[in-house]
């Protein structure tokens, strides 16, 4: 009976090709878009950065500077036009300006000289990328200028020593540990990193079922397709069933979609993106359960609503309560929010797909098992609910 129901809902959909269209290829190509988008705009601008040389003898610096702000600048992803104007303090349209103030080379040269460099930026992004590789080519040159000052003590005080070990008597060697305390690689803290950015995939995983159980009940009520389907010989709880059922083909396609287009997004942007094996499966059962337990939630809301635009409304809280655990996950670490903030928490279903896939990311071992058994006892509560709210007079009638 279930897969009669099934066949029908699915029937139904695949008939939506606008629907499918959204929830399939719009993330899938969207989020991977946007970032190659960015990416081939910012390729395609132009930086222009003007420098003026006040300083006769400046052409050390000169030359490292200009090196400098085109291999920041690039690795930023932009271009750069890097125009020289002895003389000449007109600032015009450059992106940015940098002026080498007369007696700037004596300064930096002498061991307790500050050279000073006048910059003037324009206002836009254009502005902001050329200061931040400046920043990074400073940083660069200012290592330089003291290696050479410590070289220079170094001889007055007719001592050897090593500039980089002098300047730097500190040193981090950076190790990963899990929450068990073992020794953790570099590719799982990536995947951690990656487990983040499938906490808040979650969010996406939501809506589908949302909006598809809300217009598959009340909708039915509203075309008359409901008294048809109450007069055949299946249950209620078969119906329901079979419209979850479909929901969660829905959902789940959905989130399977929208969770590649985040993690395409985020490695076209450069950042990690690792994923294992365990940390796939633990998300894929994660999100199933999720989705069960909100197209549940909405089956209950649904059979109390009067029309699928109403239904639709008051689904609003669960998918706010979603879209709050899921954006939080992002920057806290839920699993360790003080326990009154936790309590709070764990009342909601949503809050235990995130703490699964986070508990398994950090090491923790039996905390995917714990979540996704009281997301498991979520769904069963939530089920028995809307099974005792599918009576036959709310679903062709609302009273």
């Amino acid at each position: 009976m279930i897969r009669t129901i099934l066949w029908k809902e699915l029937l139904d959909l695949s008939r939506d090709r606008k629907t499918l269209a959204a929830v399939i290829l719009l993330p899938l190509l969207g989020l991977p878009g946007l970032a190659l988008l960015a990416g081939t705009l910012a390729s395609t601008q132009t930086i222009t950065i003007t420098i003026i040389p006040e300083d006769e003898n400046s052409t050390w610096i000169l030359e490292n500077l200009t090196r400098g702000l085109e291999n920041s600048i690039k690795r930023l992803g932009y271009k750069t036009n890097i125009t020289i104007t002895s003389g000449n303090r007109s600032i015009g349209p450059a992106d940015l300006v940098i002026l080498i103030p007369k007696g700037f080379t004596d300064n930096i040269t002498r061991l307790d000289g500050t050279g000073k460099l006048y910059i003037s930026i324009g206002l836009g992004t254009g502005g902001e990328v050329a200061v931040q590789g400046l920043q990074y080519t400073l940083q660069y040159l200012s290592w330089n200028i003291t290696l050479k000052r410590v070289q220079q003590l170094s001889q007055q005080a007719n001592t050897t020593l090593n500039p980089a070990s002098f300047l730097n008597p500190l040193q981090v060697v950076r190790e990963y540990h899990e929450a068990t305390g073992a020794p953790a690689s570099p590719s799982k803290a990536e995947a951690a990193f990656t487990a983040r950015l499938l906490e808040f995939a979650f969010l996406f995983v939501v809506n589908p079922a949302v909006i598809y159980m809300a217009d598959s009940i009340v909708g039915e009520r509203e075309r008359k397709t409901m008294e048809k389907l109450l007069i055949t010989p299946i249950s209620k709880k078969t119906l329901l069933l079979g419209k979850m059922t479909a929901a969660f083909i829905l959902g789940f396609t959905a989130s399977l979609v929208d969770a590649l287009g985040i993690l395409l997004f985020f490695l076209f942007s450069g950042l990690p993106v690792t994923i294992t094996r365990g940390l796939a499966l633990v998300w894929a059962l994660s999100a199933a359960l999720i989705i069960l337990v909100t197209a549940a939630i909405v089956a209950i809301i649904s059979a109390r609503s009067t029309t699928a635009r109403s239904a639709q409304n008051a689904s609003f809280i669960v998918l706010a309560a979603a879209m709050a655990v899921y954006f939080a996950a992002l920057l806290v670490d839920l699993s360790r929010v003080p326990t009154s903030v936790s309590i709070a928490l764990q009342l909601i279903p949503f809050t235990h797909a995130a703490l699964a896939v986070h508990t398994y990311a950090i090491g923790e071992p039996l905390g995917p098992i714990k979540h996704l058994a009281i997301l498991a006892v979520f769904l069963a509560i939530s089920i028995y609910i809307a099974v005792k709210s599918f009576k036959e007079e709310r679903l062709v009638m609302y009273r």
